[in-house]
């Protein structure tokens, strides 16, 4: 029996539609929910990796988890992430962000990265002026090495004074920019 042109056709594309309904992927470590995992691993500042080893999603699948993930970078890689980032000594990765974003990344954790220095550099020099009065006034009054003790005291408050305005033109910084 021989088959039509038309007949053929539709054999091939019958072949063809069921060999594409055979393909079998490896889901077998797939999240269950594609866009908060993406969202997620976006937010943690963690490089795309699906599809990767134990997990091809299908296309719809692969589609949520790049809407997800695309949603995370705008959260992660804005300014206000890092500085939020820098203030609490952590480290960005942007290299998860878009060249765009990342200059913003940045931006926002190198204030919140200074801005946490000075904070710390002045309560050292504060700690270290309150050490050298509280040393000075066992000394007798009147001798040189209370008054040596007492002028590096004043200094070191001195100091600490300047660190405060440096801390309070970095948090200007942040309330312009309406950081928290």
């Amino acid at each position: 029996m021989k088959l039509s042109t038309g007949a053929r056709r539709a054999a091939l594309l019958a072949l063809a539609l069921l060999l594409a309904a055979c393909e079998t992927r490896d889901t077998s470590q797939c999240p269950s929910d594609f866009a908060r995992y993406g969202r997620e691993e976006a937010l943690r500042g963690e490089p795309a990796n699906l599809p990767g080893p134990g997990c091809d999603p299908a296309p719809e699948g692969m589609a949520s988890y790049q809407a997800g993930r695309a949603e995370g970078q705008k959260r992660y890689c804005a300014a206000a992430q890092g500085y939020r980032i820098g203030l609490d000594g952590g480290e960005v990765r942007p290299e998860a962000c878009g060249e765009e974003q990342q200059a913003e990344l940045k931006r926002g954790f190198d204030v919140g990265s200074q801005l946490r220095q000075q904070l710390a550099e002045r309560d050292r020099l504060r700690a270290q002026a309150d050490e050298a009065e509280l040393v000075a006034s066992k000394l007798p009054e009147g001798s040189d090495d209370r008054r040596r003790l007492e002028d590096e005291a004043a200094k070191l408050r001195f100091d600490a004074r300047q660190r405060e305005n440096d801390v309070e033109a970095l948090r200007g910084v942040a309330a312009v920019e309406q950081w928290r």
